[in-house]
């Protein structure tokens, strides 16, 4: 990760327990691991298989019934990958980061991003600026953070769209992400890299003929859009990430010039 060097000098209050009690409430084991991870996992597609086999067997209701119980287990998704961020789940350090990326793929989120804000959020917990990823004060509602955090977070669907096609095109912007991820750092290119793994591997076009039977159009596992702008801008020695550096010549290019 990034070496961060900040002004701030914080004093945290260090609770008195006993080395070898701290230590055995940090043991980890593959076993259990296997058991956490391979249980929800499981469980999870045991859920939304339910849920799509209801689509064509049972009666609306309940797959509306079943789909929010996928949903509502599908959303603790982020808390493996937070576990997994800290190499707490498995004894191994490659099985964490095994899991920690597929996880971070079922739910659409850049475990880069979080590794380096979380890394950082420790170290300066609500001492803005070094800590951006929790700031204090919120403004709050009971009602509407019930149904954003409990049911649907409608706020979030364009800006959530947004921001991974920004990242997936190499734009990073903002002072938190400016802050993260410097230009040229490996820690920036590995940031785009996983975005572009995630639009490309999410990438599915399916035809329904009619209820209960789907025609898989196209598809892609790999980040093609990214990789086709990176090796253009390449060609025309604009340097890399591709996606800005093309827009920003393209800028300077006057219409009547394009052939």
């Amino acid at each position: 990760m990034t070496d961060f060097t900040s002004p701030t000098a914080i004093t945290w209050y260090r609770s008195p327990l006993p080395k070898g009690e701290f230590k055995k409430l940090h043991e980890r084991s593959d076993l259990l691991g296997w058991l956490q991870t391979g249980g929800y996992l499981g469980w999870l597609a045991c859920t939304g298989g339910a849920a799509i086999y209801s689509a064509s067997h049972w009666p609306w209701p309940v797959t509306v019934l079943l789909v929010f119980f996928h949903g509502m287990n599908y959303a603790f998704l982020i808390n493996a990958v937070h576990e997994l961020c800290h190499n707490t789940v498995f004894r191994t350090k490659a099985l964490n980061e095994i899991f920690v990326r597929v996880t971070a793929f079922l739910c659409w989120n850049n475990y880069v991003g979080f590794q380096q804000s979380h890394a950082r959020h420790h170290r300066y917990t609500l001492h803005q600026p070094d800590d951006l990823e929790v700031t204090l004060p919120a403004a709050h509602s009971r009602v509407l953070d019930f149904i954003k955090g409990g049911i649907f977070n409608y706020t979030m669907i364009w800006p959530w769209l947004k921001g991974n096609a920004r990242v997936a095109c190499g734009r990073i912007e903002g002072e938190w992400e400016t802050l993260l991820f410097p230009a040229g750092s490996k820690e920036r290119r590995a940031f785009i890299r996983w975005q572009r793994i995630m639009l490309g591997g999410h990438t599915l076009l399916i035809g329904m003929d009619e209820p209960g039977r789907y025609r898989v159009l196209g598809t892609t596992l790999d980040d093609a859009a990214g990789e086709a702008f990176d090796k253009v801008a390449r060609y025309l020695g604009l340097g890399y990430p591709g996606g800005p550096a093309i827009e920003a010549a393209a800028v300077e290019v006057a219409p009547n010039e394009l052939r």
